[in-house]
């Protein structure tokens, strides 16, 4: 923060970045990104600060790969907590081989998994996104199947996916070899995209032929 109109003694840190492939790296506006957690000499006013992603980053928020934040440097006072919503990668784990039954109703394929992310706040535009990756065809059907309204409950209205009443994204495809996505809001946490995850179902509409 400038101390005196002015003068060049203003500061923009970077903090918190703990995931990712060191050295992270940073600009002012155009400038060449420099291997520097520090912008200094700096009078007061509007800045635009460019991150270049690393390596082991994924970019959540918003979804550019390079993002820029505008900061503001006034005399005699701090600005925190700019988000620039780089993140490391979700994993999911507890996945396990599912048989399906030919003439049987939707099979829910990870019941169990857990879906970890330890440093993703914010999953605006995060995607879930459901692949049959050999041998799909027209009957193939993958679709969230819903529980109810209740907390901790998920459930489909129309396009909308929500979780305890509570709409959390939307959704798409999921027929044929169409992957099904489910595209994010605000209102999503990692909680209730587990949950999601947990009742992802497939289905064959051919009851005559194997499966």
């Amino acid at each position: 923060l400038p101390t005196c109109r002015g003068l060049r003694n203003g500061e923009i840190r970077m903090q918190n970045v703990t995931v990712g492939v060191a050295p992270y790296q940073f600009s002012l506006a155009d400038v060449t990104y420099q291997n520097i957690s520090c912008l200094s000499e700096l009078a007061a006013g509007t800045y635009t600060v460019r991150q270049l992603r690393p390596l082991g980053y994924s970019q959540t928020f918003p979804d550019p790969p390079n993002v820029s934040r505008v900061v503001s440097v006034g005399i005699g006072e701090d600005v925190s907590q700019v988000d620039f919503g780089n993140a490391a990668n979700p994993t999911l784990v507890g996945l396990t081989n599912t048989n399906y039954v030919r003439g049987a109703g939707y099979k829910l394929l990870a019941s169990s998994a857990t879906v970890l992310d330890a440093d993703t706040v914010r999953f605006a535009t995060a995607r879930l996104e459901i692949d049959i990756v050999g041998n799909a065809d027209v009957d193939d059907r993958v679709r969230i199947v819903s529980q109810g309204t209740l907390a901790g409950q998920v459930s489909v209205d129309g396009l909308n996916v929500l979780y305890g009443g509570v709409v959390i994204g939307t959704q798409r495809g999921g027929a044929g070899s169409t992957a099904l996505v489910v595209t994010f809001n605000s209102n999503a946490t990692v909680e209730a995209i587990q949950a999601v995850v947990r009742r992802i179902g497939y289905r064959n509409l051919n009851t005559t032929t194997s499966t």
